[in-house]
């Protein structure tokens, strides 16, 4: 049911990588627009391709064909029981409550804007799939009217007023911590900066290791579930939470001790006011609002320090095991 696919795949010179089954297409995808930050395409037959395994927090825009026919009928729906290889009754609803939306191609003039609106998804908010129903007898039939590129929407910009906030905040406390999860892709260099000036240990998520390596001294290889790193952010006066939901599969605890106050950084405006609520949170994406902190946090440690704050002329981060 990919013939027609693959016939314009070649002609356009897109590289395409063959996978073995669909679950392996969509964790490839998948694990693609976690390393890299950009969203991951697949493309998957209908039926039992499109019942694999969906990761639910990545960029990820999944193609499956369907074996019902929609053109050259008169009435909206898809031509139902023909008995077809794989047919299922309602493709696009079976993946509708896992996806940012989920959508059957009826025509291909359809197709730009369904594409354009996942890329919006992927740029503007907490990335997640996308999957589009291609019926088999729309495949092959061209997008008759001009195909132009849409400009994807401006990633959300921090407030300055609350990373000013969140400056004098991690300024004066004693006792700071960081958690970083998949969300802060891309923010190495400011994350390092606030880690070394303000001496806070660096936690990660299983999906933000990586960010801060692992030899880096601010950098601490415990897990969240781990005894001591539990006891690090109940003892921590202020905890900077970037880019994580914070999720049961990273801690396996009912809920992770937090006393402190928690400044939070995330694109996502429900993880604002989830469980781990903060007294500062961001709406924006990471790597803005991490540059933008650590530029309002140079002028204030280096004022209350009275010394140039550069590569390790901060506090040290506290002295903290390595397992």
């Amino acid at each position: 049911m990919t013939l027609e696919l693959y016939r314009g795949i070649a002609r356009t010179g897109i590289r395409h990588v063959q996978c073995r089954n669909e679950q392996g297409a969509s964790f490839m995808a998948d694990g693609y627009a976690r390393a890299t930050g950009k969203p991951g395409v697949c493309t998957i037959i209908g039926g039992p391709g499109v019942t694999t395994r969906h990761r639910h927090r990545a960029g990820l825009l999944r193609f499956a064909t369907h074996a019902r026919t929609v053109r050259g009928v008169s009435r909206p729906n898809a031509r139902e029981r023909l008995g077809a290889i794989h047919e299922l009754a309602d493709q696009a609803a079976v993946t509708a409550g896992f996806t940012a939306f989920s959508a059957m191609v009826r025509y291909p003039d359809e197709l730009p804007e369904l594409i354009a609106r996942a890329y919006a998804v992927f740029r503007g908010s907490r990335p997640r799939p996308v999957h589009l129903s291609l019926p088999r007898d729309v495949l092959p039939a061209p997008v008759e009217a001009e195909w132009k590129t849409r400009r994807a929407p401006s990633l959300p910009m921090p407030d300055q007023a609350a990373i000013d906030e969140a400056a004098d905040r991690l300024a004066r406390a004693k006792r700071p911590l960081i958690l970083v999860g998949g969300g802060a892709v891309g923010t190495r260099k400011p994350l390092t900066d606030i880690a070394e000036r303000i001496g806070a240990p660096v936690l990660a998520s299983n999906a933000g290791k990586g960010i801060l390596p692992d030899s880096h001294p601010c950098r601490w290889a415990a897990r969240s579930c781990r005894k001591r790193a539990s006891r690090a952010l109940a003892d921590a006066d202020v905890v900077l939470l970037v880019g994580s939901e914070v999720a049961a599969g990273d801690h396996f605890l009912a809920k992770l001790e937090i006393a402190g106050e928690i400044i939070r950084i995330d694109i996502d405006p429900a993880e604002l006011t989830s469980m781990y609520s903060a007294a500062v949170p961001i709406q924006s994406d990471a790597r803005a609002a991490m540059l933008a902190l650590s530029s309002a946090l140079s002028s204030r440690t280096s004022r209350r320090n009275g010394r140039k704050a550069s590569t390790g002329s901060g506090r040290s981060a506290r002295a903290m095991p390595r397992k």
